[in-house]
């Protein structure tokens, strides 16, 4: 994996409907990408990012670590299912459990 790919998240933790833009000029890149998380109350988690068949970013999977929310809740690692929604933009549409 070549470069951190920085996403803001709209909120303190992933669920469906939870949006994650890009950092200003950064593109997703063939996957796996590595990637940190900075989510509202501007806590951090790093993840990684597979994208959808044939390699097309408009949607994957991202692979978050456990983190703690800015209020101190503890929150377990899981996987997500995203689809773009904008340029730069993905929003999480589910949660799986698989790896």
């Amino acid at each position: 994996m070549d470069s951190l790919i920085t996403l803001r998240v709209s909120h303190s933790h992933l669920f469906p409907g939870a949006v994650l833009r890009l950092r200003d000029g950064q593109q997703f890149p063939a996957d796996p990408a590595e990637c940190l998380l900075i989510f509202s109350d501007e806590s951090e988690a790093e993840a990684e990012f597979f994208s959808g068949d044939g390699g097309n970013p408009s949607h994957g999977r991202l692979l978050v670590s456990a983190y703690t929310t800015g209020a101190g809740t503890a929150i377990s690692a899981k996987n997500w299912h995203l689809t773009a929604t904008a340029p730069g933009e993905l929003k999480v549409t589910r949660r799986t459990d698989d790896g």
